[in-house]
């Protein structure tokens, strides 16, 4: 092993033990948008490989880069989080009269992000449960929800898109043996299933 400093962290990076050159290390990027393709912004993603946890922050146009720290082979965990103090950002009347006609099948909700988007209290389901407490946030009498985001890989194909609940909220990757920068997530907000959320 080897060790290097990189701002104020100190890095260990394997030697071939064949060769004595440094072992190869790759690249992992990629970017975070809402499901219209918007940018998102103050996203967090951790990325975990062998016993190191990274956290780097997306920039502006959504993107976010760990470059050239991963050892060749390791498994890496690739998980964005997001902290968003408002939980009524992007929530309106439209967006529960909306889950309202989906759950009264008056108008089914036939995208995948926008059912996960109704379901504000995290029960794998979307009911009258969720347009109650959706209501209370537009009335300010609560001003938090069970989950205010959701991430789901963006190249994950939903076995039933109507019944998406289950999705991943991370990359996992078994191998890392290329430069990779597909590592694509869509963020979801709770309760706004017309796309309406501010990104920044």
């Amino acid at each position: 092993m080897i060790a290097a400093t990189h701002g104020r962290s100190v890095f260990s990076y394997p030697f071939d033990s064949i060769t004595g050159r440094p072992a190869p290390t790759f690249t992992v990027s990629g970017k975070i948008t809402l499901p219209n393709g918007t940018p998102l912004q103050r996203v967090k993603v951790s990325i975990q490989y062998g016993n190191t946890t990274e956290v780097v922050d997306a920039d502006n146009n959504g993107v976010y880069v760990l470059s050239g720290r991963i050892p060749a082979d390791s498994k890496v965990t690739i998980t964005p989080s997001r902290t968003d103090f408002s939980p009524s950002n992007g929530v309106s009347t439209s967006d529960v009269v909306a889950i309202q006609k989906h759950v009264l099948s008056v108008l089914p909700l036939n995208d995948p992000y926008r059912i996960m988007a109704s379901d504000a209290n995290v029960s794998g389901s979307v009911s009258t449960a969720d347009i109650v407490l959706l209501r209370k946030v537009i009335l300010t009498i609560l001003d938090t929800l069970p989950r205010n985001w959701r991430f789901v890989p963006k190249l994950y194909v939903f076995p039933n898109p109507l019944v998406p609940f289950n999705a991943p909220s991370s990359i996992v990757i078994q191998k890392l043996d290329a430069v990779r920068n597909d590592l694509d997530f869509i963020g979801i907000k709770t309760g706004d299933v017309n796309n309406s959320a501010s990104p920044n």
